[in-house]
């Protein structure tokens, strides 16, 4: 009876060892209003610098083509 009821206990510890465990949950990636707001302007930064970039660029090219037009 001992040893029916030893082999009983170690299946079962090996039934247990071996089954499927539960998925760990994704971590969610909670932002705060304030990282969105920190975002927010670094995309407003990036897009102010490339239009200040733009507008020196038309007024180097508006600056060639008042050149080009004086030497007609």
């Amino acid at each position: 009876m001992k040893k029916l009821s030893l082999l009983v206990v170690l299946f079962s510890f090996l039934f247990v060892a071996c089954a499927d465990k539960k998925p760990k949950a994704e971590k969610v990636e909670v932002t705060t209003e304030m990282e969105n707001m920190q975002v927010d302007t670094s995309v407003i930064d990036s897009l102010a610098t490339e239009l200040e970039k733009t507008k020196e660029d038309i007024d180097e090219a508006a600056k060639e083509v008042d050149q080009l037009l004086e030497e007609l």
